[in-house]
């Protein structure tokens, strides 16, 4: 809970000096997406990975993009809550009979938070597009992300936000208790939403 009230402190503080500094763009938008992906377990056969789960859902999230006008450096805070359909559950093939056959469908949610630093690419006041990546967390892992988007402007405030991004998270065995295997996990997302220029400057 505190690093989700640190987080958005950030935001809030990160987007009051946008406001008031002419040196910084700030954009914020509201979307809606999916993610999908799997995590891998190490096996009880060491150095040997199998896929645990494979997983799908939407996301509703919150992006926000400050970006200096001299030179494009774009600093990112993002979050977003994250509604996982586990579409299987494998068992390790190592392990003889943990239970017969893998498990279905299964539910979960999870928040994500990113803090992505990159550039952004503005030909006129209309479009951007931003390439990021940076540190990101969820409830379970800490992940690196690399996220690609785009803002197509339809008057001077309000527009339409695009967004795709991949991320690459671990678990060592020591961070959480009741884990004794590394876990790795990737996924891939895809968001859409408005977006909104924020200050009078802008």
């Amino acid at each position: 809970m505190k690093k989700i009230i640190l987080f958005l402190s950030f935001i809030l503080i990160l987007n009051s000096y946008s406001l008031f500094a002419s040196e910084f763009e700030a954009h914020l938008a509201t979307v809606l997406g999916l993610d999908g992906g799997l995590s891998l377990s190490e096996s009880v056969k060491k150095g040997t990975f199998y896929t645990r789960e494979t997983f799908v859902g939407p996301i509703l999230g919150l992006d926000s993009a400050f970006i200096m006008k001299k030179n494009g450096f774009t600093i990112m805070a993002n979050g977003a809550a994250v509604v996982m359909f586990i579409i299987q559950d494998n068992p390790d093939p190592y392990i003889t009979n943990p239970y017969p056959h893998p498990r279905g469908m299964g539910l979960g949610a999870i928040l994500n938070l990113e803090l992505l630093f990159g550039y952004t690419y503005k030909p006129n006041n209309n479009f951007n597009l931003t390439i990021a990546a940076g540190p990101s967390f969820s409830v379970f892992y800490p992940a690196i992300t690399a996220r690609l988007s785009t803002a197509y402007y339809f008057s001077k405030k309000c527009g339409l936000y695009v967004s795709v991004g991949n991320s690459f998270g671990f678990m060592s065995p020591k961070m959480y208790g009741g884990r004794h295997s590394w876990q790795l996990m990737n996924s891939t997302t895809f968001a859409i939403g408005p977006v909104f220029k924020l200050g009078k400057n802008n």
